[in-house]
């Protein structure tokens, strides 16, 4: 039997994407796929700004949410979909010492609402420019990497998974 080493939040998200998509139908048949980052920088060249400047840029509580692109083909999704995309939210709280605890909840259409909770570790592993590359290991589950692009100090963008990232983006803002 395989066990599960993605992490407790990922989970209640994948599960609950994945639910709706199996049971409604989701777009060409594909069930997103259940990592959430990418690895992609800003292509701007710019020099990254060095582990220790990316650290305290991270350091306080984030709050995030599902955004629409205002051009998504809703037509692929169904609404159970959209509404599950449209509810998501995650709280982070990057912590000194590398310690983080994490959030995640959505609301799923005839279940309501899933909640998880974690906590971990976290390091950079590269900066480019507005781009921090994060090892997140949350207890429990396999170290994921998390692709984050800031939009000045108080907001950084996530690419979610797969398909879905025709719909839109987890934006992230400071507490």
């Amino acid at each position: 039997m395989r066990t599960d080493r993605r992490s407790p939040a990922i989970r209640v998200m994948a599960a609950g994407l994945l639910g709706v998509c199996l049971s409604l139908g989701c777009g060409k048949g594909d069930a997103p796929s259940l990592n959430i980052s990418t690895a992609s920088t800003d292509g701007s060249g710019a020099p990254g700004t060095g582990s220790g400047s990316s650290e305290s840029r991270l350091i306080g509580t984030w709050n995030g949410s599902f955004v629409m692109h205002a051009d998504a083909a809703t037509a692929e999704f169904d609404s159970a979909t959209l509404t599950a995309c449209k509810s998501m939210k995650i709280r982070i709280q990057f912590r000194e010492g590398h310690a983080m605890a994490m959030t995640a909840s959505m609301v799923l259409p005839e279940i309501g609402e899933k909640t998880n909770a974690s906590e971990g570790r976290w390091e950079v592993l590269g900066a480019d420019g507005d781009t921090i590359t994060v090892r997140s290991t949350e207890d429990g589950a396999d170290p994921e990497e998390i692709v984050m692009h800031f939009r000045g100090t108080d907001l950084f963008e996530m690419t979610p998974p797969n398909q879905l990232k025709a719909l839109g983006t987890m934006r992230f803002t400071r507490e």
